[in-house]
């Protein structure tokens, strides 16, 4: 489930923002897919060497779909503030996973 090389180079170049890379990436539909999608950002900063921290926000953010007792996307459905507090996330990070969930859910 690896993101196809197009995406890849576009996200290095900063072409993409994160709902355009969920659509690249097919949109992620459960917490397993939005975990493994988090896990690529995640290496993309790591690729650049740039953004450490960030890198290792989206590490963190990563593992928390998986440990989650519910679907991610009901967690979203009441805005980045219950993303913010069901998976331990900054108001940033939350609004990103709304959006890559917001363009997965377009795409069916």
């Amino acid at each position: 489930m690896s993101l196809d090389r197009r995406a890849l180079d576009s996200r290095r170049a900063g072409k993409m923002g994160s709902a355009s890379l969920a659509s690249a990436h097919g949109g992620c539909t459960d917490n397993e897919e939005t975990a493994q999608l988090l896990d690529e950002v995640a290496g993309l900063f790591e690729a650049q060497r740039a953004k450490v921290f960030r890198a290792m926000a989206y590490r963190r953010a990563a593992s928390a779909p998986r440990a989650l007792g519910l679907p991610v996307t009901e967690a979203a459905a009441g805005g980045s503030t219950s993303l913010m507090a069901a998976l331990g996330v900054g108001p940033r990070l939350a609004r990103t996973i709304a959006m890559i969930l917001r363009a997965a859910s377009r795409r069916w």
